[in-house]
């Protein structure tokens, strides 16, 4: 599920040539290159401004998914893997590993998207539910957003879909172990009987496999 530096690269390159335009005068090299200069003050430079632009693009793609509706579509999305701008936002947000963005991301968990493949719809987790991919992509610093959405929801699909997600983070034994240590930790009644309720489920074997029932978060494409 991890991806190399190189989408990193490419994903700053690409932002930064759309703010300066095609027709602007563009600098000598760009950061990229200078990573590669002999000169180490041009490769401090180069680290600056590519963490300026990831700065830059994170906020413009949090605004994205702030202002999207679930419903967020287009007519040319519908049959193939042409993404809304709402899964757009989810899944490069989870591309550039974008920690800022973890509580937004839980926020949309289980927003669901039915994307189509030659006629057939996906049956796993994993193509279904963009957020939930793209916090086990930005790793263990998603687990406290996941956990607390654990001690809270009596939704079945929302449990299903954050344990997969701990799983996807940290594997099955130590993802299990993190919520035993929260019901050992929680003394509000209600919130351990929801993380036990969410222990439940790595006795089932199939967790790639949602609940199919169709929710106010699923969008059809």
């Amino acid at each position: 599920m991890r991806r190399p530096l190189a989408t990193w690269l490419l994903l700053f390159a690409a932002y930064s040539a759309a703010l300066i335009g095609e027709g602007a005068v563009q600098p000598e090299g760009t950061p990229v290159d200078s990573l590669r200069s002999p000169k180490m003050s041009d490769r401090a430079k180069a680290h600056s401004e590519l963490w300026r632009q990831r700065i830059e693009l994170v906020r413009a793609l949090t605004d994205i998914l702030r202002s999207a509706s679930d419903k967020d579509s287009t007519s040319e999305d519908t049959g193939r893997r042409s993404h809304s701008p709402k899964y757009l936002a989810i899944v490069l947000l989870g591309d550039v590993r974008a920690e800022e963005a973890v509580n937004l991301l839980a926020r949309n968990i289980t927003w669901r998207v039915t994307l189509r493949y030659g006629g057939t719809k996906p049956r796993l987790v994993q193509g279904q539910f963009p957020a939930a991919e793209s916090l086990a992509r930005i790793g263990g610093t998603a687990v406290p957003a996941v956990l607390e959405i654990l001690h809270r929801t009596t939704n079945p699909l929302k449990r299903h879909v954050c344990v997969w997600t701990l799983i996807a983070i940290d594997g099955r034994d130590v993802a299990r172990f993190r919520i035993e240590k929260a019901i050992e930790r929680c003394r509000f009644s209600g919130m351990k009987a929801n993380l036990e309720a969410a222990l439940e489920y790595f006795d089932n074997e199939d967790l790639d496999f949602p609940p199919p029932e169709q929710s106010e978060n699923t969008q059809d494409k």
